[in-house]
């Protein structure tokens, strides 16, 4: 079939077994494909935007091509945020070498308030938060985990994880784990008595608050040989 001013007529014939609707002033290879099932938009180069009547597949774009918006209501308009195919099962939001953000919304009135979670870089710095306005409210972060173990790590590694039982340890057995440095140390460290600990393994102490026996506090510090030793009491 074939589109000619407005005027649809067969006899133009099939381009690969399926007939088409044919802008004839674009050039051959140019038009919209219809065969059983499915309904493909075709440029010069190929098939670009292809739709099929089943759950697997649904709306395709051709490998390469991005799904874009613009700022304008012109189609032809550069698109400005852009939905691309990195490879197979990977998903990407790029425009050249400019900084992406996503934001996920909690609540959205309009553009003056909201209540949101983003997912953005900013000089060069990956942000993970949440933001509001106007009528929003500044809501908060949770990072969770739903298996034992949360990991945490920098310059390519885990660096140290967090245990269902409270526990901050470093990632790997052995290695040590620093709080704080000398230009940013801590401004203090709350202890809560607790039943004397096992005694640690070779080349390690343990750290504690206990009650004396007498109602008071005292920090204890307890060694390999089980042996503890006071280190600070209660007045």
């Amino acid at each position: 079939m074939r589109w000619t001013g407005g005027r649809i007529s067969s006899g133009y014939g099939y381009v690969f077994g399926k007939p088409q609707f044919w802008d004839h002033s674009v050039g051959d290879g140019t038009g919209i494909g219809i065969s059983s099932g499915q309904v493909a938009l075709y440029s010069n180069s190929g098939a670009a935007l292809g739709v099929t009547d089943d759950a697997t597949n649904g709306v395709r774009l051709s490998y390469g091509m991005p799904l874009g918006w613009s700022s304008s209501g012109a189609i032809s308009s550069a698109s400005d945020v852009r939905l691309y195919r990195d490879a197979a099962n990977g998903l990407a939001q790029r425009v050249g070498t400019n900084a992406q953000t996503f934001n996920i919304y909690n609540t959205y009135t309009d553009g003056s308030n909201y209540e949101r979670g983003f997912l953005k870089w900013n000089s060069n710095e990956l942000l993970i938060g949440t933001e509001a306005l106007g009528t929003g409210t500044a809501l908060n972060v949770k990072l969770q985990s739903a298996g034992s173990i949360l990991y945490f790590g920098s310059g390519g590694n885990v660096q140290w994880t967090v245990d269902s039982g409270r526990n901050l340890a470093p990632a790997s057995a052995g290695a040590t784990l620093t709080v704080g440095t000398d230009s940013a140390a801590l401004a203090g460290t709350y202890f809560k008595e607790v039943t004397a600990p096992s005694s640690p393994s070779s080349n390690r102490v343990v750290v504690y608050a206990e009650d004396n026996g007498s109602g008071k506090t005292r920090l204890m510090a307890l060694f390999q040989t089980g042996v503890a030793q006071q280190i600070a009491i209660e007045p």
